[in-house]
């Protein structure tokens, strides 16, 4: 009623009254911290906002306070992590959109797979996992989108960018959650990894390559600009200048930012080492092969090679495919087709 909302915002403002000069004294004492600043209006907001939880014991049937909201970890450090409920309410919005557009297209069901998209490698922590799937689980049936219950959860399972071994053990305790709910768990990065063979053995249920196999034909590609620059030289011919405009390409995606260590944040591109660059080159290749400079740049390389070699984008092909071989093995992955028929 009317009146109890004019109670109400009495009581609201009495209550920023009563508490002003507490929160501008600490406001005062942490002036140069911008996040405790930050975090001191939102726990002045809350408390305006839940008033009623401030009421004298009377009014709440004796009931306590609870105030571990406000209770601030200091063990923990959550600078490079997402927050959960965030990751949670992203993945349920992608998915409820997708279910919109498909059911309005008619199209059949979607396997999802969903997870955080760091750079070190995705879910990290059991607690962060378990709440992760709880909440996810929570959302989608709050939406109606129970059906929607994703095939693939991506997880840490010790392996990322810059680390080779898959842990079988944080794979078999993951594993252990996931299957329960009818998802199967994807390892992050599997690229280069040492012990492939053991993802299966643990019950794993994927595995994303990516940087590897654009490694593969980074590297192919790399051998044949190096012989384009050779047989143009001896034919006074136009080099088609591949890996230069590849690497242009990669700058201009500013894709190569995320993976800058943190000795190297600032720099430009062109004052990173000559490595540095190569393998920031090389890790952002799979985002801009499609690129329209990156494509004409190959065929005039193609058209190049192809006066001494019949077919040069087979030569990269076949890298790509030795590349894949290794992980069809190691999966026992041959005649799948006709084992899943």
């Amino acid at each position: 009623t009317a009146a109890r909302q004019q109670i109400r915002q009495i009581d609201r403002d009495v209550a920023a009254s009563a508490t002003q000069h507490h929160f501008e004294q600490l406001q005062a004492q942490y002036a140069a911290e911008d996040e405790v600043l930050l975090y001191l209006g939102e726990v002045r907001q809350d408390v305006l906002d839940q008033i009623d939880d401030f009421a004298p014991p009377a009014e709440r049937d004796g009931q306590p306070i609870d105030l571990r909201r406000y209770q601030v970890n200091l063990l923990v450090d959550h600078a490079d992590s997402h927050s959960v409920p965030v990751v949670v309410e992203r993945t349920v919005d992608l998915i409820a959109h997708a279910e919109a557009e498909r059911a309005r297209l008619g199209l059949p069901k979607v396997a999802y797979e969903v997870g955080t998209e760091e750079v070190h490698g995705g879910l990290v922590d059991i607690d962060n996992f378990t709440l992760f799937l709880d909440l996810l689980k929570q959302r989608l049936d709050e939406q109606g989108l129970a059906g929607a219950w994703p095939t693939f959860v991506v997880a840490q399972v010790g392996t990322d960018l810059h680390t080779t071994y898959f842990d079988p053990a944080a794979a078999q305790r993951l594993t252990a959650i996931v299957r329960p709910t009818g998802a199967l768990l994807k390892g992050h990065y599997t690229d280069w990894v040492e012990n492939p063979a053991d993802y299966a053995a643990t019950g794993m249920g994927g595995a994303n390559v990516g940087p590897e196999f654009t490694a593969a034909e980074y590297d192919a590609l790399e051998e044949l600009d190096a012989r384009d620059a050779r047989l143009c030289a001896n034919r006074r011919m136009a080099p088609a200048g591949f890996m230069r405009v590849l690497e242009q390409a990669v700058v201009d995606s500013n894709r190569w930012q995320k993976w800058l260590q943190p000795d190297e944040q600032g720099r430009d591109f062109a004052d990173l080492d000559p490595a540095r660059r190569r393998w920031l080159a090389q890790t952002g290749a799979r985002y801009v092969w499609t690129a329209p400079p990156v494509l004409a740049a190959r065929r005039r390389l193609y058209a190049n090679i192809s006066r001494v070699a019949a077919d040069p984008h087979a030569y990269v092909v076949e890298s790509v495919a030795r590349s894949i071989e290794h992980y069809v093995d190691a999966f026992n992955l041959y005649d799948a087709a006709t084992v899943l028929a």
